[in-house]
């Protein structure tokens, strides 16, 4: 499987088929995540909603032809679809996008008041597909400007920049200790050497005090226990 990994955008082959039978149909887990990705988008554009790929279905695809070569110690792939909401003005509530889901067929995770989705976000899933998603509260972590939009089918999918993943695995996996996250950082930093903005890459390790664990991260050191 080759994927574009710069800001590029890389076209794949529309289909006539609805969109719960196309991700069904995707036998690339990755892909598919992506395709669902893309009808979150398109539902969401009704209602103001631009849902931005985050976390470990990012980082996978920024890492897919490294992947392919090798694969770290320990590495596991996403299992599910994290998303967080935002438009051109900023962070917007999650919930009419959710009710939006709703009108299409999927399912949500209910919780008992309105302060438990401003904490944990929420668990949503199509009875038809086995990819759960997340509705996270959180605001994007990172620049609009340095998102990296995708064309998968006829949708484009918009993801977290790789300079961002880069900040947050790098920091929590040296706070942390965390083994996992550190390589994620590391794993993320090779795939994409030489496409990275490292300027903007460096300012925003700065902004998260985090500069020294980002620059042992470029370098590919251990983690330092």
């Amino acid at each position: 499987m080759s994927w574009a990994t710069s800001r590029e955008v890389r076209r794949a082959s529309a289909s006539a088929a609805g969109p719960v039978e196309r991700i069904r149909a995707e036998p690339s887990p990755l892909r598919a995540k992506l395709l669902l990705a893309g009808w979150l988008g398109a539902i969401g554009a009704r209602v103001g909603f631009r849902p931005v790929v985050v976390g470990g279905t990012a980082l996978d695809f920024y890492v897919a032809e490294t992947l392919e070569r090798s694969h770290p110690e320990g590495w596991l792939a996403s299992l599910d679809l994290d998303v967080v909401s935002v438009s051109p003005g900023g962070v917007v509530p999650a919930l009419p996008f959710l009710a939006a889901l709703e009108r299409e067929g999927f399912v949500l995770e209910r919780f008992e008041d309105a302060d438990d989705l401003a904490r944990f976000g929420r668990a949503v899933r199509h009875p038809a597909l086995p990819i759960a998603i997340e509705v996270l509260p959180e605001p994007l972590t990172g620049s609009l400007d340095h998102l990296v939009e995708l064309e998968v089918d006829d949708y484009v999918v918009p993801l977290i920049a790789p300079e961002d993943l880069i900040v947050k695995y790098a920091e929590s996996g040296a706070h942390f200790r965390h083994q996992r996250e550190w390589t994620r950082a590391l794993a993320l930093a090779r795939a994409q050497a030489g496409r990275l903005d490292l300027d903007y890459l460096r300012r925003r390790a700065e902004a998260r005090g985090c500069r020294d664990e980002v620059e042992r991260a470029l370098r590919g050191e251990p983690l330092v226990r």
